[in-house]
């Protein structure tokens, strides 16, 4: 069966089950009524990026009909298709990028009674009215965080760490939060992070001077979506200055959870993303630049709710734990002041490497925290 011909009898049920529809006699006003609200959910859509779409189109599936697709499954990109796979069997997929063998915003299935083969049950405005993502309650905050900083305007947050372990010395780590800014053609919450400081590594200096801009949506009480980031770092040596920058985008965007996590429960997840990286020397040597893809693996476990002290002071915290497994696996502990989601201690075990940070200096719009 080509890949582009629907199986009327399998799209008119898996349409119906999908659209929750009832039945009832047809009427002339009721199609008429029915044509509106479809052109007015296409027109609403126009303005929601296809892979938000995409994200909105399958959570209506797992929270409609949890069988065909249980649980909350991480959304996955293979061609041109956003998707997510169940352990019923079942794949769940939208087209968000041009393909000539299938058709642009088309919601596919597979597996179980669907067949190995996508099959095309209509276009995500048969199912549901794409939004523009805000606030909401189906992902409730743990109250370790503040969600609202991530995506607000004009909080400047300063943190000084003390480093210990192979690499040791200062840094300090300046965010603001700088309101709505462009990236890559889209519209997005924007913050700036710089980190400066002295490190010594095997009684090395190194001057460290890094910023980042990172685009973000809330896209609920305890959730914050990433896009993607522009960044640039700049090392001093003996011998040359070295500056690279870096432009980073998630495909497809992927939702941060940990922010809803409840106490004791782990969180797995997986980000994919594309990278172009140019570096430039002040002694002359070439520039070189280049474009490469990554994909992280990490479970995250909220661990605890506990009082630590650090060189700051006494923080009532939020402990969690993250092991990446991409590469070498590394454990990573991260010590958060509760309510404002402030990293006060950081403790990276890597192998034999156990490297920290704590904080000397807690600042918040330049009042101590």
């Amino acid at each position: 069966m080509p890949t582009r011909t629907t199986s009327p009898i399998l799209a008119a049920c898996f349409a119906a089950l999908l659209a929750g529809c009832g039945g009832g006699a047809d009427t002339d006003q009721s199609a008429a009524q029915g044509q509106r609200s479809q052109a007015q959910a296409v027109t609403r859509a126009e303005a929601v990026s296809r892979t938000i779409a995409a994200d909105q189109l399958m959570d209506f599936g797992e929270a409609t009909y949890p069988t065909l697709f249980p649980g909350h499954q991480p959304t996955l990109a293979f061609g041109a298709f956003r998707y997510r796979a169940y352990n019923s069997g079942m794949l769940l997929g939208v087209v968000v990028s041009a393909d000539p063998t299938y058709q642009l915003d088309g919601v596919y299935v597979m597996g179980g009674a669907y067949g190995d083969t996508p099959l095309l049950v209509g276009k995500v405005t048969d199912f549901i009215t794409p939004q523009e993502p805000g606030p909401g309650p189906t992902t409730p905050s743990n109250g370790c965080f503040d969600v609202n900083m991530l995506a607000s305007n004009g909080n400047l947050v300063s943190v000084t760490y003390q480093l210990s372990g192979p690499v040791t010395g200062s840094l300090t780590v300046d965010t603001s939060y700088n309101g709505f800014a462009t990236f890559l053609g889209e519209t997005y919450s924007e913050s700036l992070v710089r980190e400066k400081g002295t490190t010594f590594e095997n009684g090395l200096p190194a001057a460290v001077d890094n910023s980042e801009k990172r685009y973000v949506r809330k896209t609920a009480d305890g959730e914050i979506t990433h896009y993607g980031s522009s960044s640039a770092t700049t090392v001093t040596t003996n011998d040359y200055i070295a500056t690279t920058t870096y432009t980073t985008q998630y495909t497809p965007a992927w939702a941060d959870r940990r922010y809803a996590l409840p106490l004791g429960q782990t969180l797995s997840s997986a980000s994919t993303t594309s990278t172009t990286r140019t570096t430039t020397y002040s002694n002359g040597l070439p520039s070189t630049t280049n474009t490469y893809g990554s994909t992280l693996n990490e479970t995250v476990t909220f661990v605890v709710r506990e009082t630590i002290t650090v060189p700051a002071g006494n923080y009532n915290t939020c402990r969690y734990d993250h092991v990446t497994t991409s590469g070498t696996p590394v454990t990573t502990s991260r010590w958060y002041v509760a309510g404002k989601g402030l990293l006060v201690k950081e403790v990276r075990t890597e192998g034999a490497k156990v490297q920290t940070r704590q904080a000397t200096q807690v600042l918040l719009n330049t009042n101590p925290v």
